[in-house]
């Protein structure tokens, strides 16, 4: 399962805006991508090691954000819904706005 976000689903996107495109995977596929993208920035994922909930892998101008469970592919899924009614918006509306429906739904 996929769907956009970011700038080209609710933003204004730039010539330069990369493409962000949220994934649900199993949690083997899940391991299986971090194993294979070791430069993965720890820093930006929800959590550590075996308790990590999400993966952002750049490739390019792709940004994948991969997740494993699906209340938190779900919830990102929703606030994408709610930032496109609101079109358009910028970065800093639309990371309070995710971040605020994960830790509401308590996946943060």
């Amino acid at each position: 399962m996929s769907f956009v976000t970011g700038s080209h689903a609710y933003g204004s996107p730039k010539p330069e805006s990369d493409v962000d495109l949220v994934l649900q995977v199993s949690e083997e596929d899940f391991w299986t991508l971090a194993r294979l993208y070791p430069q993965i920035d720890r820093a930006s994922s929800y959590g550590e090691t075996r308790t990590r909930k999400s993966l952002n892998i750049r490739v390019d101008s792709l940004n994948l954000i991969v997740f494993k469970d699906s209340e938190s592919y779900q919830a990102w899924k929703d606030a994408t819904e709610v930032l496109k009614a609101q079109k358009p918006v910028d970065r800093a509306h639309a990371v309070k706005t995710i971040d605020g429906l994960l830790k509401l739904r308590g996946l943060r």
